[in-house]
Parts: structure tokens; C-alpha cells; sequence
């Protein structure tokens, strides 16, 4: 099926030492990825890819891992909601050409998402948020806006990223 837009959502894995102090929005991570889902359900013209990160299959037994709370919670999801499990050998770099919109919480791939010129949007405290080259609502409903919205790159996204990335990551 021909979607209007494809949005891609990497969740952080629910352990993630880099969600301490992370929740500007949502009370965690799972509360997120519900909220996101919520607004995706019966939204048939756009496409939402949850690229389940690849540590999960990792996870400790006693731990609940993303993939399983969204089988739980969500036991059928429409049909313009997909997962792609953590064992996939797809790279979320081979996912970029698709996006139209990267959704993330914390994660680096937002960083390496900007760099690559793609809109996205920041739902938690990321080192990298408002820094100018993210979308970083100030609450759910600026959130659900930026969703609905036709977002196109912030200007000199690409570049503001890259030297953010170099001095975080290389000067640091």
C-alpha cells in the first residue's frame, strides 16, 4: 500500500541507563510509545515502523522489553503499524531513505537521524534536544501536533547537527 507519510519510531530499550532524567512529556518510555501508538491507530493513510532496538534480545528474562509490552498491551494492531523485532537483521540505517519523519525519545539515532537530513521528533530530554536542528514539543499536545503536521527539515538542520555531533562526540 502507497502511505502518504512513513513515520519510523526507535524506542530506547526500557533499561536504558540514558532514560534517567529523560521524561519531559511522558512519564516513560512506555507511556510514549502508547501515546504514539494511540495516535497512529485508525490513521490509515500514514505509516508508523517501530524499529525495536536492536539490544532487546539481550534483555534479561525478569525485565519486560518493548516488543513484548506493545504484543500486550496492543494484541492487534491496524494494518499501517509495523514492528520490526530486535533479532531482524535490518540496520535502522537502511530504514533512512523511507523516512519521512523520525520519531525518538533519547536516542542517538536522533542525532544520526538530523545529520541525515530527516525531520525529527524528540519526545524526551536527548543531549542533542533544543539545539535547533530537532523537534522538541513542550508537551503531549504540541507532540500530537508536530504528528499531524507536514514536517520538512529545519533549516541548516544537517549542519548544526554535524557540529554538534563533532563536539559532543569528538571535542568532548
Amino acid at each position: 500500500k502507497n502511505y502518504k507519510k512513513t513515520f519510523v519510531l526507535f524506542p530506547n530499550v526500557p533499561w536504558d541507563a540514558a532514560l534517567v532524567g529523560a521524561d519531559k512529556l511522558f512519564t516513560n518510555v512506555y507511556e510514549w510509545v502508547s501515546t504514539t501508538i494511540d495516535f497512529f491507530m485508525g490513521k490509515k493513510d500514514f505509516l508508523l515502523i517501530i524499529k525495536i532496538h536492536p539490544s532487546e534480545k539481550k534483555v534479561m528474562e525478569s525485565e519486560k522489553s518493548m516488543h513484548d509490552y506493545i504484543k500486550e498491551k496492543y494484541p492487534k494492531l491496524d494494518e499501517n503499524i509495523k514492528i520490526i523485532p530486535s533479532e531482524t537483521t535490518i540496520s535502522p540505517y537502511s530504514l533512512f531513505p523511507f523516512i519521512d519523519v523520525g520519531i525518538v525519545y533519547v536516542g542517538t539515532i536522533g542525532l544520526e537521524l538530523a545529520i541525515n537530513n530527516i525531520p525529527v521528533i524528540s519526545a524526551g530530554n536527548a543531549h542533542y534536544s533544543n539545539k535547533g536542528f530537532t523537534n522538541d514539543p513542550k508537551n503531549t499536545k504540541q507532540y500530537q501536533q508536530l504528528l499531524k503536521e507536514n514536517l520538512k527539515p529545519i533549516d541548516d538542520q544537517e549542519i548544526l547537527a554535524k557540529i554538534y555531533g563533532y563536539f559532543h562526540f569528538i571535542k568532548k
